[in-house]
């Protein structure tokens, strides 16, 4: 962890390393909140052309109070022009699951690299969304929170811990 307040090019470049770029952007206003086109990936499934992040789910001040982390699992079917048409949920039914599902049924998906433009080929294809929500500990530097996407299905958000009252 990184001591002081200065923002050094080491810390910038740690921040866009960890995927955070969207919320550069975000703060620059150049990009939509919770929402990011993906770039291409190599993967077996489908490729991600739009991914959605959750949002926070309220909390109550006991949960909201201690770092912790969730990962909620989705699994997506897509028809042939890419839209998500069934949503199921892998892991144990949270607070953080329905934000998980309410985001993945909003991504967008293209035929694998290397398969050509062709819809029945992606229809019924799955791929399964890891949804990563951690509460950080007071004391974590402010580039070490946000959203973040890694290829190929995966979306980090984390926050600090709220302060005790």
């Amino acid at each position: 962890m990184r001591s002081g307040r200065a923002v050094t090019a080491h810390a910038i470049w740690g921040f866009l390393s960890r995927t955070k770029v969207h919320l550069a952007l975000l703060l620059l206003g150049l990009a939509a909140p919770l929402t990011m086109p993906v770039c291409a990936q190599e993967t077996a499934g489908p490729q991600v052309a739009y991914a959605a992040a959750p949002e926070w789910p309220p909390l109550d001040n006991k949960e909201a109070e201690r770092p912790y982390r969730e990962i909620v699992l989705v699994k997506v079917t897509v028809d042939g022009f890419g839209n998500v048409i069934d949503t199921k949920l892998l892991t144990h039914n949270s607070v953080y699951s329905s934000a998980g599902v309410r985001a993945a049924s909003l991504w967008k998906f293209a035929e694998p690299v290397g398969m050509g433009p062709d819809p029945a080929k992606l229809n019924g294809m799955t791929a399964t969304l890891k949804f990563i929500f951690e509460l950080l500990p007071t004391g974590t530097s402010v580039y070490e929170t946000g959203i973040g996407f890694v290829p190929p299905y995966e979306v980090q958000l984390s926050r600090l811990v709220r302060q005790k009252r």
